[in-house]
């Protein structure tokens, strides 16, 4: 038996049929359901499908703290550096 995934794809016989169906898509929870137009069955990365909805927001949060704390740390030898240029510069 197969899991239901987070996302779906729907296909039209028209564009006019896609048109309306794409401006009446209402949900009460928002962000919760985006329609948009689906790229080609090979740009598709069909293991990501699986992933659901908390985990790829707490996948972005620990990939944005990541970078965060790479910066804030990296600031650290930089600055010192930088400190160090300048003090031989007031010695001369």
């Amino acid at each position: 038996e197969m899991k239901p995934y987070a996302s779906g794809f729907v296909t039209f016989a028209n564009f006019e049929a896609l048109t309306i169906a794409d401006q009446i898509a209402q949900v009460n929870s928002p962000f919760q359901m985006k329609t948009r137009l689906a790229p080609e069955p090979d740009d598709v990365i069909w293991h990501n499908l699986r992933i659901t909805y908390w985990e790829r927001n707490m996948r972005r949060f620990v990939g944005i703290g990541v970078v965060v704390l790479l910066v804030v740390f990296y600031t650290i030898p930089v600055s010192f550096a930088a400190s160090l240029s300048t003090l031989s510069n007031f010695s001369e």
